[in-house]
């Protein structure tokens, strides 16, 4: 037991300096969009398993219910969320 706690602090040291790596200030970045709430619930999930915060926001389109998934964050922010495979995600002008 005490060898897996010494190989897993490595590895937490090694992912602080991608978290604080600032490329850019932090702006909104529309990750999804979905037509079910659920949906944009389970996106917020899975951005969340790589550390990463989103906010499902409920609009309204042509008078239908659509869900956002909205994250704040920068350039390398951008970068991870599309390597998780949400390859559409792009910055909120």
């Amino acid at each position: 037991m005490v060898g897996d706690s010494a190989a897993a602090a490595p590895a937490a040291v090694a992912a602080a300096p991608e978290a604080t790596a600032a490329t850019g200030p932090a702006r909104p970045i529309q990750v999804a969009s979905f037509s079910k709430e659920d949906n944009a619930n389970r996106a917020a999930q899975a951005l969340a398993k790589i550390g990463v915060t989103a906010t499902p926001q409920k609009s309204e389109k042509a008078g239908k219910a659509v869900w956002g998934v909205v994250v704040m964050g920068d350039e390398a922010m951008l970068k991870k969320i599309k390597d998780a495979g949400f390859a559409d995600a792009y910055f909120l002008k």
